[in-house]
């Protein structure tokens, strides 16, 4: 690859990386902001004694309804459950599951063969996603980073990514 070539796939990478942290950082405020105001909402509808409101919207032609959701989950207390049901009864409703680590022990400790292991194992890949890190200068200061490794929150006029106000 030419250097120019290079040079200008830098500046393209540099763009979109700049592009995507200051979007990371837009949707994680937007959300905060979404979630501070359903929470509102909630409180004014459990205030208002309501699970619902809902309104005109003349300008969009539409009818807007808010409706409180809230999803339960039935959660066992499985210890407490297979005692009550007792050891035979409690096997035929559950079952049993590959112990990751206990394989992993075995393996090291010869009890079973890695052979066996890679004959019936795959890898699968998950998708893949960028990583935006920072580097900064070891005594801190932001000022003595190469600017290219000064984060894009970091540099002067942008909010800082993950310090409290």
């Amino acid at each position: 690859m030419t250097p120019q070539k290079r040079s200008a796939l830098r500046t393209k990478l540099r763009a979109k990386v700049e592009s995507f942290d200051l979007k990371k950082v837009a949707a994680a405020e937007l959300s905060a902001d979404i979630r501070m105001i359903q929470d509102e909402i909630l409180h004014l509808l459990d205030e208002a004694g309501l699970s619902s409101f809902s309104y005109e919207d003349e300008d969009a032609g539409l009818r807007v309804k808010a409706t409180r959701v809230q999803a339960v989950k039935l959660v066992f207390d499985e210890p407490k459950l297979k005692k009550a049901l007792g050891a035979k009864l409690w096997k035929t409703v559950t079952t049993a599951a590959l112990d990751e680590s206990k394989l992993e022990s075995a393996v090291a400790e010869g009890r079973i063969d890695p052979m066996t292991l890679a004959e019936n194992s795959e890898e699968k890949q998950n998708r893949p996603y960028i990583k935006v890190s920072s580097a900064i200068a070891k005594n801190g200061d932001v000022s003595q980073a190469p600017a290219e490794d000064i984060p894009v929150s970091d540099r002067p006029g942008r909010k800082r990514r993950g310090v409290a106000k």
